[in-house]
């Protein structure tokens, strides 16, 4: 992996003229990959941790500056609750 991960990839979307989303499971803060990129930028919101750490998440990112979020609720698998 690339020491610099999603900050790089973040400014090489920036200077490619696209947008980018960051992954809310990153190697670096959301506030610098924000800052490395002056195009759109969208966070990837896992729901996981219950509602308080997803608005948590949520309001972090507005306030560095993602315009959009792309939810991910989860892959179907398999579940203790329904198949016993």
């Amino acid at each position: 992996m690339h020491p610099g991960g999603e900050v790089v990839a973040a400014r090489a979307a920036g200077e490619a003229g696209t947008g980018y989303i960051l992954s809310m499971i990153s190697g670096h803060k959301l506030e610098n990959v924000r800052a490395a990129t002056n195009r759109l930028a969208w966070y990837q919101l896992y729901l996981v941790g219950g509602r308080e750490a997803a608005e948590g998440a949520v309001e972090r990112a507005r306030k560095a500056g993602f315009s959009a979020l792309v939810i991910t609720v989860d892959a179907r698998g398999r579940s203790a609750k329904r198949d016993g």
